[in-house]
């Protein structure tokens, strides 16, 4: 029995070795079995294999947010989103999920529960088996007080489609549909200025994409839309009011009396690496913010064209159907060097930013330009 047990623990740690090989960050066997890489793909099977037999000997502490229990999870439910380009399954984050439901539920850390919830909302299963252990996770914000909540963080990082059924899932559990939250991420000014401040829908209306998907999920929800609006608009410091929006006008936008073909823009990059960087704070849609302000004015809007150039007037026949491809610009105007006006600023994800600064505090020269923006995340 104890040559077997020592024949595991010898196939385990050739298996773990074979995970973390180049992976330095892993401070226990547990975090390198949960760690994924390009160039050394495990088989689901086996990676739970080694889990198991690690679990078995293994004296988890639970009652720290940063401890090596905690981490294991959060590693193995972050490297599991497809967006992450690991892996295409979730069928080892979802096993130790249930396997340590007990765990999670008696010992839950608030610290890290928001990051449980994004690392999630990528798969449904997962975030269904999350929601089953710890139904309040779906509350947790990005930072106290006044932070972001899951809604509001997709939502600024594009609303990619698949998160839409686990939004499904957290408002059905009473996530906060009309919670306003405060960042400085995503393009939102630097202190001392204000920062960003929105609730999910004042931010899904900043792109005609993401108010799309975002009403899509209310009309799932089979949400009351007026009375949607009106608790939208309760308080006169809600965004939308600040805004000039009121009943009669955001129950139009919400309404079907007007059909919108949305526009997706083009990611905005990372000058280093390609990761991409998001900025719904200060990139505006031009065609989406004049259509805005049209509706906000109260007209009944009708689009006349001239050629392949669109305007835009008020009108009193049908109802009016707006192409944003066939309107105007979908992007900020991009000056051309023969203007004289200095080109629009390129950007660097966070993690080229923090490596940038690294560089400028060891006295290494940088060579990118100097009108690269900070961003952050």
């Amino acid at each position: 029995m104890e040559t077997t047990k020592s024949g595991k623990r010898i196939w385990a740690g050739s298996l773990i070795g074979k995970i973390a090989l180049t992976e330095r960050s892993c401070s226990s066997p547990l975090v390198a079995a949960c760690t994924y890489q390009r160039s050394k793909q495990i088989p689901d099977h086996q990676r739970i294999d080694v889990l198991r037999l690690l679990l078995q000997e293994a004296d988890l502490d639970f009652t720290a947010s940063d401890s090596q229990a905690w981490k294991m999870i959060l590693v193995l439910l972050e490297r599991s989103r497809p967006s992450f380009g690991f892996t295409q399954t979730d069928e080892p984050a979802i096993w130790l999920l249930d396997i340590l439901q007990e765990e999670i539920r008696r010992h839950f850390q608030p610290a890290n529960a928001f990051w449980l919830l994004l690392f999630c909302c990528e798969s449904r299963y997962a975030m269904e088996t999350l929601v089953r252990i710890r139904p309040d996770v779906v509350h947790a914000i990005s930072e106290e007080p006044d932070g972001f909540t899951l809604f509001h963080t997709k939502i600024a990082e594009g609303f990619p489609e698949e998160v839409i059924p686990s939004f499904l899932i957290a408002a059905r559990h009473g996530a906060e549909l009309h919670r306003t939250g405060s960042t400085r991420s995503y393009g939102a000014p630097a202190a001392p200025a204000p920062p960003g401040r929105d609730t999910p829908t004042s931010l899904a209306m900043r792109r005609s994409w993401t108010f799309i998907l975002w009403r899509e999920v209310l009309l799932n929800l089979d949400c009351d839309m007026a009375a949607f609006v009106a608790a939208e608009l309760e308080h006169p410091q809600q965004p939308l009011v600040e805004r000039g929006w009121t009943f009669e006008t955001l129950t139009a936008l919400f309404g079907d009396g007007i059909a919108i073909v949305p526009y997706k823009l083009p990611p905005t990059l990372c000058w280093q690496c390609q990761r991409e960087v998001h900025r719904v704070y200060d990139l505006d849609e031009e065609w989406w913010e004049e259509f805005l302000a049209e509706v906000r004015s109260g007209g009944s809007l009708q689009r006349s064209r001239s050629g392949s150039s669109s305007s835009w007037r008020t009108g009193s026949s049908d109802a009016p159907f707006y192409d944003a491809v066939e309107t105007h610009s979908p992007t900020n105007p991009v000056d051309k060097p023969e203007t004289g006006v200095p080109s629009p600023p390129i950007f660097l994800c966070w993690k080229c930013n923090l490596m940038r600064s690294i560089r400028k505090e060891d006295g290494v020269k940088d060579e990118q330009p100097d009108h690269v923006q900070k961003y952050v995340p």
